[in-house]
């Protein structure tokens, strides 16, 4: 016959066991339950604090300010003019911006994009980390945080690029942006620009 105190320490053991797992299973929820960079002890830059300020500004068709409220790219395209850098106004074009970026490389301020609406490149924004991004959303109506791994988002998933100045600006290296800035002088016209990266990339 086993003791009773045996019994007992068996008993608070198993049960101690349990509470064990269901913290470190909670803790693992709460990481990927709660929106980076806060609580996480990761360092922002300053695009994502940029993007981070807008959280719960309205959607807006059309929109491309605080004070008007952002479409997707309206937002994306607002940010990056905060820290110096010009992307192009819609988000197919905007595409176009930088150099592509694996999924599994992504880094905080990297550009995400999806297909929606349309073939291509029609809804974006910008990468936090850890899985997840802001963005403005016409679902959601206002600038919000969703994670990359929820259903909608992963069907829809197009890639992501990392973003560089315009050819009409001389161009600095900001270390604290991890990327190249612009710097505003040489007078070139933008768009005609962009029509012709567009052409080179969607004809090779």
């Amino acid at each position: 016959m086993i003791p009773m105190n045996v019994i007992v320490r068996h008993n608070l053991s198993t049960h101690l066991g349990l509470v064990v797992l269901v913290l470190a299973l909670g803790s693992c929820a709460t990481d990927r339950g709660r929106p980076p960079p806060v609580g996480l002890g990761l360092k922002v830059t300053p695009i994502v604090e940029a993007a981070r300020r807008q959280l719960g500004v309205p959607y807006h068709p059309g929109g491309a300010s605080p004070a008007t409220g952002f479409d997707c790219s309206g937002f994306t395209q607002w940010v990056y003019q905060q820290c110096g850098i010009v992307l192009p106004r819609q988000s197919s074009d905007q595409y176009l911006a930088g150099p592509q970026v694996r999924r599994d490389q992504l880094q905080q301020g990297d550009l995400v994009f999806f297909e929606i609406e349309q073939k291509g490149a029609s809804h974006v924004g910008i990468y936090e980390a850890r899985g997840w991004f802001i963005h403005s959303s016409s679902t959601g109506g206002r600038v919000r945080e969703d994670h990359l791994s929820g259903k909608y988002w992963q069907q829809h998933y197009l890639g992501a690029c990392r973003p560089g100045p315009s050819r009409r600006e001389n161009v600095k290296f900001d270390e604290r942006l991890s990327i190249p800035v612009r710097v505003p002088e040489v007078n070139t016209t933008f768009d005609s620009g962009w029509q012709q990266i567009r052409a080179a990339r969607y004809s090779s």
